[in-house]
């Protein structure tokens, strides 16, 4: 380490009182995570139907069915013109149908006759015809506001002809049905409104949207139907407007490729409730026993508080399909009582927040670990130290007033991403480590000190709710592999500080040597790892293999969090066999580490996760640091009786 003596010790002592402040942020986020433990049930409104109509049992004896289960919201989805048909509401057709059935029969329906005889029938566009009087004005209105005041006529006191395309025309929102809602509210649900998009909306009609849905005032919460939310594409901010000033919070969910969702839940901040739900779709292919797990797993690993239920549609055995979700929410039930939660309703999480100070001690704790990591490629002398620090000061004070300080805050979280788990790597391995579990155990625990750090820039309300996420997890995942093997490639073996002219001279020797097939297996070795390393690091990448799904099965039924394969299977074993075998292998440590490093930078994207309670990040870091050391152990002692057992025969 080329640093001098008093400014390291300056350095650590700038971390210590950052890692301190990450261990009081960190310990908010506990209390309020704890504090925060009621889950709220909601099922689709259209599904508890299907139940009722599958089994022949009335509607409203459903509906109480649930209730008393813990079922305390239905998800109420925007009418169509064939859902409210369908409820004999109105009817629709188009005008060829109309004239044709005229001709064939030489009558029609008694509201048509005048129509016709006037020809005011044309056969290119569409015939709504309405049971009553509100009902007329409510589709009317919708069916104005989303195409045109000129595309929807009043023919009389029942019709309403519209001029548009079928296609467009079945699947267009024409508002809550106040009926079926009135009923959901005297049977004391919350009424979830499920509101369609439409690309024709604009700016001025979002408001209009909301305005018409005059029943919606009791709720607070919106979950948007179909593939898009209202407003997208160009419109999103309208919307985050407009949900703000009526206090509505938005029900994003998780995974969800619902179009401007994510950007939404940016504009939206703490307006927002976390929702899992598993689609009619996924409950076609998902067993009883992977969807419970899956519930449980949202709640507990992710902080969802609001699970929406989508129902088996087949029975299972002889028994009804409510007899079926009945068993299957009871069980759900029991699994979040045994993990501590409770049934209710979503509750407001109290603001979380970093003041200026607090934003400060973390940022020098980043700077200073960064300062610590160049000191090993190069001389760093006090004034570079003090201006990196100062240039610090000047940003966070500058962003504040700017107000961008979520901007600089991410951006000092990334930093601290990539330096930490390099610098637990190098700081551990730079000299000769012991050989024993302690080696990994200091990489470790200089990566947790950075995970903390890190996870009180970003212990904000808004992080905890999923409204703001880590930025740069790609980045953050192969920058400290290169760096590490960076290190230990230019690192000599006499242990002598680096040099410039040394590094440049190691780099073209190394750019000389004459490529061989274990160059070249290696090499793809490396690519393969590292691009399987960046598709795993998302929640959309390539698919988890059988095998791994059910041993991640097993561990989360022994544990009470999984640990992470990538940490306990690959990282901490390479680093533990890395320790015991450092003489034998310098000549590769800069590959072998560049690989062990994948636990450190994976113990720190796990406390970058913070909607995920701390606690569990906590257990889950410990497991995989314990697990590993094992298998790291096992590993090793199958080497040592391999290679004593190669001996023997050499030797007879």
């Amino acid at each position: 380490m080329q640093i001098d003596g008093k400014l390291k010790i300056f350095l650590l002592i700038i971390i210590l009182v950052a890692l301190v402040t990450g261990i009081f942020k960190g310990y908010e986020r506990f209390l309020l995570e704890r504090e925060n433990r009621t889950i709220e049930l909601a099922m689709d409104y259209s599904d508890l139907k299907k139940i009722s109509k599958l089994d022949g049992i009335p509607l409203p004896h459903i509906l109480k069915i649930f209730k008393n289960l813990g079922v305390k919201s239905i998800a109420l989805p925007e009418d169509t013109l064939d859902a409210a048909e369908e409820r004999g509401e109105l009817s629709w057709m188009p005008g060829h149908v109309i004239l044709s059935a005229y001709r064939i029969t030489r009558s029609s329906n008694p509201l048509f006759s005048t129509l016709i005889k006037r020809n005011e029938i044309s056969p290119s566009k569409y015939y709504v015809v309405l049971k009553d009087e509100n009902i007329l004005m409510r589709v009317s209105d919708e069916l104005k506001l989303v195409l045109d005041e000129k595309a929807v006529q009043r023919l009389s006191d029942r019709i309403l002809e519209v001029t548009d395309e079928e296609e467009d025309l079945a699947f267009l929102g024409i508002g809550i049905p106040s009926d079926i809602y009135m009923h959901l509210k005297k049977s004391n649900f919350r009424v979830i409104p499920r509101l369609k998009n439409s690309f024709r909306l604009t700016k001025d009609k979002i408001s209009r949207k909301l305005n018409l849905q005059e029943i919606m005032t009791e709720d607070d919460v919106v979950i948007f139907d179909e593939e898009a939310i209202l407003g997208y594409p160009f419109y999103i901010t309208s919307t985050a407007k407009e949900l703000n000033s009526r206090s509505i919070k938005f029900g994003f969910i998780e995974f969800s490729e619902q179009l401007g969702g994510r950007a939404l839940a940016r504009m939206m901040g703490e307006a927002i409730v976390r929702v899992h739900s598993i689609t009619e779709e996924e409950m076609e292919i998902t067993g009883e026993h992977a969807a419970l797990s899956r519930w449980l797993r949202a709640v507990r690993e992710r902080g969802v508080k609001l699970l929406y239920i989508h129902p088996y549609l087949l029975p299972l055995g002889q028994r009804l399909v409510s007899d079926t979700n009945i068993a299957y929410i009871n069980k759900l039930k029991e699994r979040l009582k045994k993990a501590g939660f409770k049934l209710g309703y979503v509750k407001e999480l109290r603001k979380l927040e970093l003041n200026l100070w607090q934003t400060l001690l973390l940022a020098f704790g980043v700077i200073s670990a960064a300062i610590l990591l160049l000191s090993f490629f190069f001389q760093v002398s006090v004034e570079l130290a003090l201006s990196l620090l100062l240039i610090t000061l000047f940003s966070v004070l500058v962003s504040r007033y700017l107000g961008v300080m979520l901007l600089l805050r991410k951006g000092f979280a990334l930093v601290g991403a990539i330096v930490f788990p390099v610098l637990g790597v190098i700081f551990t391995f730079s000299k000769k480590p012991l050989k024993s579990i302690l080696t990994v155990i200091e990489v470790a625990l200089v990566s947790l000190a950075g995970a903390i750090i890190i996870s009180g820039l970003l212990s904000t309300t808004r992080f905890m709710l999923g409204a703001e996420l880590f930025s740069g997890v790609k980045i953050a995942f192969i920058m400290p592999i290169f760096i590490t093997a960076l290190y230990f490639f230019l690192k000599s073996e006499a242990e002598e500080p680096l040099t410039f002219k040394g590094s440049i001279d190691k780099i073209l020797n190394f750019l000389n040597v004459r490529i061989t097939m274990l160059h070249v297996v290696l090499g793809i070795f490396l690519l393969f790892f590292i691009s399987i390393f960046v598709l795993r690091s998302g929640n959309f990448g390539i698919p988890v293999p059988a095998i791994e799904q059910g041993v991640r099965d097993i561990l989360e039924k022994l544990l009470i969090v999984r640990p992470r394969t990538k940490e306990f299977l690959i990282g901490y074993p390479i680093l533990l066999l890395s320790a015991l075998y450092y003489s034998k292998i310098k000549q590769w440590l800069w590959f072998v580490l560049a690989l062990g490093s994948v636990a450190p930078i994976s113990l720190i994207n796990t406390f970058c996760h913070i909607h995920s309670p701390v606690l569990v990040s906590c257990i889950r870091s410990g497991n995989g640091l314990m697990f590993g050391i094992i298998i790291g152990l096992l590993v090793a002692a199958v080497f040592s009786l391999s290679f004593k057992f190669y001996k023997f025969l050499e030797r007879h």
